[in-house]
């Protein structure tokens, strides 16, 4: 994994962590069954490329 792509995973891992109201629905079901850290990991974990970079290219 390049440089870019590990910074990317863990902005996105980090803006989530602080910002887990921006989690999809989908996915914040889940975090009373399993921890925080669990359902963020899998929803990154499920992004493209493409769409981890357009949402890494988004944050504020």
């Amino acid at each position: 994994m390049s440089d870019y792509g590990k910074k990317i995973i863990e902005s996105l891992f980090d803006y989530f962590l602080k910002h887990p109201e921006k989690i999809p629905d989908t996915y914040k079901e889940r975090i009373e069954e399993e921890s925080l850290y669990r359902v963020i990991s899998d929803y990154v974990a499920g992004m493209t490329d493409r769409y981890a970079e357009k949402i890494y290219q988004s944050l504020p």
